[in-house]
């Protein structure tokens, strides 16, 4: 009676671990749809992922990560190729940038006045953003403020501007 439990034990315990067996390789593979409609087929052992475009199927290569760019202080006579224009509204300081330098623009420190309606200066701040605009390309800034309501002028303008030289390839 013992060897009879013993072996229906074994048995059992033997279809289980090869049922999960054959279910994890039949389970191995995901497919995973990413932007733009476009589906990939993942390993979820190695996650490998591959490509799936008709019948074909093409290995996916993730891209490497880019080397951290050195930000620098543009050169005056690029600096002078940036231009915009802002606003305030809702608590910020807005805009547009222009960027017609050969630069890729990285950061820009601006300085906003506010003047009141009897002409004095309510306040004047510097205020730092990150923005990321390629040469030749329109790009947005946005700082938040206090202090907006009542003001009748605004002034700014572009007090630092980093970033680095279009790589050529």
């Amino acid at each position: 009676m013992n060897k009879t439990v013993v072996l229906v034990v074994v048995i059992m315990s033997s279809a289980i671990v090869a049922g999960i067996h054959v279910w994890s390789l039949n389970n191995r593979y995901h497919m995973v749809t990413g932007m733009k409609g476009i589906v990939y087929e993942v390993d979820a052992r190695t996650g490998k992922s591959w490509v799936l475009i008709g019948a074909s199927k093409t290995l996916h290569e993730p891209p490497k990560p880019e080397k951290k760019k050195i930000l620098r202080p543009l050169p005056h006579a690029e600096s002078a190729k940036i231009t915009g224009n802002g606003s305030f509204g809702f608590g910020s300081f807005s805009g547009k940038l222009y960027n017609g330098s050969t630069w890729n623009v990285a950061r820009i420190k601006i300085n906003v006045t506010a003047t009141e309606n009897s002409g004095s200066i309510r306040w004047s701040r510097d205020f730092v953003d990150e923005v990321a605009i390629s040469p030749l390309e329109v790009g947005d800034f946005y700082v938040q403020v206090t202090g907006e309501q009542g003001i009748k002028n605004v002034s700014w303008f572009i007090k630092e501007i980093h970033g680095y030289p279009e790589r050529k390839e």
